[in-house]
């Protein structure tokens, strides 16, 4: 099968870290901690790796955090956004859910503005 084949017919494995925050987290503090493990992330891979590969989103009314993990930078974001929030909120003021899916390409999307 070659590449334009695969493009139409394959679907790749999607992997999305939800990190699901208590009451007690001011979620403003959180999205600091994750514009902190962007930047160090972007440090090490470059921005145009970490806006191809790295989707995030925000969800301040439901208290989640999501990064796409299906890549390398996104992997690496979820690692070191671990980190800072066990630092500055402890262990006990979040969890992962951690959910594997086989999607779908979807063409023209990059990058994020979490």
């Amino acid at each position: 099968m070659n590449g334009r084949d695969c493009m139409t017919s394959c679907s790749p494995i999607r992997t999305i870290y939800r990190f699901r925050f208590t009451a007690g987290v001011d979620m403003i503090e959180a999205n600091e901690a994750l514009q902190l493990a962007v930047l160090a992330v972007e440090s090490l891979r470059g921005s145009p790796e970490v806006r191809l590969d790295a989707m995030r989103l925000v969800d301040d009314e439901e208290r989640v955090v999501a990064i796409d993990g299906s890549f390398g930078a996104g992997r690496d974001i979820a690692k070191v956004f671990v980190a800072v929030c066990r630092r500055e909120f402890g262990d006990g003021a979040f969890g992962i859910d951690r959910f594997v899916s086989q999607g779908e390409f979807v063409r023209g999307a990059a990058g994020s503005a979490a």
